[in-house]
């Protein structure tokens, strides 16, 4: 009897040791998770920073390229659409990390009406990614190497993997200004 109180207590100790601990390894185990991610949403400030820029670029600059202001407003507007849309034809598109640190995309049934129209999630794809141990960041390369693209994991979990990065946009007229673009993919 003592040995089974023993033993008891032994048990009870083991298990009460981990705390909090429920099994977890750690959030970056869900990265390379088996059947892979599928994008939710893209989110940017790419609409209210170009907004600022073309607000303050003076008429005669605006002028000397041909165009109205409306027109390159309009041209700011299509660039965050194009990187911010999320058609259905994305949404089927599932992101896989694997073990060797490439990123592939396996595109789903419904393709993209217009011909050439990429999934949103082709810049991961067959580029090689790498993290800390905490997945607190994303580093993308490219297949020799060269760093693409620092991401901020925002959230990673069984459920959901939220990246941040700052881009700079440049160009003649308006300058050079950053802005953020976050993902939130969604367990497949």
């Amino acid at each position: 009897m003592k040995q089974f109180f023993f033993l008891l207590t032994i048990v009870l100790f083991i298990t009460s040791c981990g705390g909090d601990d429920d099994g977890d390894l750690g959030r970056i185990t869900f990265i390379g998770r088996d059947a892979g991610w599928v994008i939710a949403s893209i989110n940017s400030d790419l609409g209210e920073k170009s907004s600022a820029a073309v607000a303050a670029t003076s008429d005669e600059d605006i002028a000397m390229t041909g165009q109205t202001r409306a027109e390159v407003e309009q041209q700011f507007i299509d660039l965050t659409l194009a990187e911010t849309s999320v058609d259905n034809c994305d949404r089927d598109d599932v992101l896989f990390f694997l073990d060797n640190g490439q990123m592939r995309i396996i595109q789903g049934a419904e393709v993209c009406p217009e011909a050439g129209d990429p999934t949103v999630l082709m810049g991961f794809n067959d580029n090689f990614y790498s993290s800390d141990l905490g997945a607190t960041m994303l580093v993308i390369r490219s297949d020799d190497g060269v760093e693409l693209e620092t991401y901020t994991v925002e959230e990673l979990n069984a459920s959901t993997f939220s990246l941040r990065t700052t881009r700079t946009f440049s160009n003649l007229l308006v300058g050079s200004f950053t802005y953020e673009v976050s993902y939130t993919l969604q367990a497949n």
